[in-house]
């Protein structure tokens, strides 16, 4: 009796990783382990074999623009700064200096808002997608 007439599984495909590549999928797999409250795949090959068989990759883009996102912080950074130069001086902070910090956060936190709402729609439904397809 072989080792092979023991086995359900009977093909064996060898697949090889450059360095960076393997890194990557062992990255996968540990922040698959750390998802799982189920523990549905306790074995690396377990989960290796249903991803190959059932997975697929689907590459979703985000649409923002991280220079508008970078300005955005930087004027907030700057007016934050200038009031506390402010209030260090005067001992004061006025009530527009306020309202001009207070606004800017309002256009950043919009800018996350879209950016989350974006990244929901396009994700919305991915397992579904899979199972289905």
């Amino acid at each position: 009796m072989s080792w092979l007439s023991k086995r359900t599984r009977s093909i064996c495909k060898k697949i090889m990783f450059t360095p960076d590549e393997w890194h990557e999928v062992e990255f996968l797999w540990t922040q698959f382990q750390e998802f799982d409250d189920a523990k549905r795949y306790a074995r690396f090959g377990d989960w290796a074999r249903q991803l190959l068989m059932w997975g697929q990759v689907e590459k979703i883009e985000v649409p923002f623009e991280p220079e508008q996102l970078r300005g955005e912080i930087r004027r907030i950074g700057v007016n934050v700064n200038q009031i506390a130069h402010t209030a260090n001086i005067a001992r004061s902070v006025s009530p527009e200096q306020i309202q001009a910090v207070l606004g800017a956060q309002a256009k950043l936190w919009d800018m996350f808002s879209r950016m989350e709402e974006e990244y929901t729609r396009k994700t919305t439904g991915l397992s579904e997608r899979r199972r289905s397809s």
